[in-house]
């Protein structure tokens, strides 16, 4: 989900808030009601998460 439509989303009900309840109620309402599109994660996105440092022996 792109971070500024979830927050705009938010605004535009009148929600706008910083706690964390509020803010996983609006994103499941958010993905309810928009059904944002699936992509695929990114190959380099991956390799950083897959990325160990060397050993230091």
């Amino acid at each position: 989900m792109n971070p500024q439509h979830t927050r705009a989303f938010a605004k535009a009900a009148g929600r706008f808030s910083n706690t964390d309840r509020i803010d996983a109620v609006m994103l499941a309402r958010f993905g309810a009601l928009m059904t944002p599109q699936i992509r695929p994660i990114r190959s380099d996105i991956i390799r950083f998460a897959n990325w160990s440092p060397p050993d230091e022996r």
